[in-house]
């Protein structure tokens, strides 16, 4: 993302908006801020309405997916909609009772199930998200800053191995029980034997 700060010109870029540009996108999709800041400063200042927010995917298979939030929406409150398809509506117009069909609402039970479906569509999580957007932004998740344990996450998640990290985890636990039962079935055997 390139900008150009227009009201001093020694400011060169510093100040155009291009993080906080990221900062919507990144709101939008998790519900979170790369820069850790609170979603009610990268709100418009002064705003008493409320807001909403949306972005348009596209999956691999070309079906096409709009996630919208709402911060003190008058009407969705913090409300988090993923809806299949892209409505012939303006954000302002929202309403989901009047604009999203049954088979096309695709929210969880609740909020946390709806971002878990975001997470699962987009292919990652926001740990993921902060770390491969904000890469180069003035430290916003630098890698190298990170503890191991952030780190071996980070790559998990990139490389898609996390999977086979839970199946290890469960053959590791299944393996450990495993041999705790034949130990006590040999203790029987012994005390059988006495």
């Amino acid at each position: 993302i390139g900008g150009e700060n227009l009201d001093t010109m020694h400011a060169d870029s510093n100040g155009s908006g291009k993080s906080s540009v990221l900062d919507l996108v990144s709101l939008s999709l998790f519900g979170k801020t790369i820069r850790s800041i609170g979603a009610d400063d990268v709100i418009r200042r002064g705003s008493r309405k409320g807001s909403r927010v949306m972005n348009r995917l596209k999956g691999k298979d070309g079906q096409k997916f709009e996630v919208i939030r709402c911060r003190r929406d008058p009407e969705h409150k913090n409300g988090l909609f993923l809806i299949r398809g892209w409505g012939d509506y303006k954000l302002s117009e929202f309403s989901f009772s009047n604009n999203v069909s049954r088979e096309d609402d695709l929210r969880g039970e609740n909020a946390k199930e709806t971002q878990l479906k975001i997470q699962k569509l987009l292919g990652m999580s926001f740990e993921l998200f902060s770390g491969l957007v904000a890469m180069g932004e003035s430290g916003y998740g630098r890698f190298s800053s990170r503890s191991d344990k952030e780190k071996k996450s980070f790559l998990s998640s990139l490389l898609g191995i996390s999977q086979y990290e839970d199946i290890s985890a469960e053959a590791r636990s299944q393996s450990k029980k495993d041999k705790e039962n034949s130990y006590r079935k040999y203790q029987s055997v012994e005390e059988s034997g006495r």
